[in-house]
């Protein structure tokens, strides 16, 4: 069955006869998700057995070759930074931390729950998407607002800045990019070393055997992410001077594999589940767009341009915010492979935006 939000039903992943393709949703007992003993008492918090759901977190390992290679850092050994706090209330943002002293106990108190807006967006977002268990050729289903919810929410509160002048939007997470760091574009180096975001990431109940969640310890590299970062580095220098005036947004926050591991995008889905997550992405992207205030919105690939476009009409707000695009900076495309930044500087001229730091557009 295609296109629909359901409460729940799995299909076994591949390579693994009888385990549950995703978390079963608002079923109880066996005979509601198919769900084999040992597998519900893992997912209930009992020990975790060969069943290939609940797997114990990996030992976090330095990884000596992402700066180097990347062209991020200073090469050698990296080591982690500080890391959010794993007991913060279920309300606030990860990282942030109660004061010590009495006289200020009841101003951090308030300040340890509230919830910058960007965040509360995303949370919104993921409660809307959490049922949807897409059908083929999608197989398995990464959602890294949640189980990458810390750096992902740590993006939001420290970049995500109202009076912006342009929002990049990108189309949704990649295997080794967003999927393994939570912040869109997310080559591993390029959050860690240059946007200042590290922090626990989760596996999920349920992961494709070859696309395994590493975190900030995945040894891959997302091309696309290192290309892009890469060029706000260069052009801007520092994420301040970068976030100052622009912000960059995934408008869909899922990734999806394939039976053999290969990333499906969204536009690949099927027309009903298509449907669903244009309805709730579109509204996220608005609900982002109202607040950041941009008045340009750059599309990172046609895709994504034409989602926004598409949003923006929905809430009557076309008028007041343009929409471009510039080239996907993945590796899959043979124009990006000739020198992408020169290309993207070029079409973000046409768009009439001014790329030095205290330029305008």
């Amino acid at each position: 069955m295609a296109g629909r939000i359901r409460p729940g039903g799995a299909r076994p992943m591949p390579g693994a006869e009888g385990r549950p393709r995703g978390r079963a949703r608002g079923g109880g007992g066996e005979g509601a998700s198919g769900m084999p003993p040992a597998a519900k008492q893992a997912r209930d918090g009992g020990p975790a057995e060969a069943t290939g759901r609940l797997l114990p977190p990996r030992p976090r390992r330095t990884n000596d070759r992402c700066p180097e290679r990347l062209g991020f850092g200073s090469g050698g050994a990296v080591t982690a930074g500080p890391r959010p706090r794993d007991d913060a209330p279920r309300d606030s943002v990860p990282g942030m931390t109660a004061g010590r002293s009495s006289a200020s106990a009841s101003a951090a108190a308030s300040a340890r729950t509230a919830v910058p807006e960007p965040v509360a967006i995303a949370r919104r977002l993921r409660r809307r998407l959490r049922d949807l268990e897409p059908g083929p050729p999608a197989w398995c289903t990464y959602r890294p607002l949640d189980h990458a919810r810390r750096p992902a929410e740590a993006y939001l509160s420290r970049w995500a800045r109202p009076g912006i002048e342009v929002l990049f939007v990108g189309m949704n997470p990649g295997p080794f990019g967003m999927v393994q760091t939570g912040v869109p574009f997310g080559e591993v180096a390029a959050v860690r070393d240059f946007l200042g975001i590290d922090g626990r990431v989760d596996r999920p109940a349920v992961e494709h055997p070859k696309r395994p969640v590493e975190g900030f310890d995945c040894p891959r590299s997302e091309v696309s992410g290192r290309r892009l970062w890469g060029w706000v580095r260069d052009r801007f220098g520092t994420p301040e001077a970068f976030f100052r005036r622009c912000f960059v947004w995934n408008w869909c926050p899922l990734a999806f594999m394939d039976e053999g591991g290969r990333n499906v995008t969204p536009d690949k889905l099927a027309a009903a589940d298509r449907a669903a997550i244009e309805a709730a992405c579109d509204r996220s992207l608005v609900e982002m767009i109202e607040h950041l205030g941009p008045r340009l919105v750059v599309g990172v690939g046609g895709f994504a341009a034409k989602r926004a476009a598409a949003a923006l009409r929905s809430a009557g707000l076309e008028d007041r915010v343009r929409v471009g695009t510039i080239l996907h900076p993945s590796p899959a495309s043979p124009l990006a492979n000739r020198g992408w930044a020169a290309q993207a500087e070029r079409q973000l001229a046409e768009l009439g935006l001014a790329l030095s730091e205290s330029g305008s557009s």
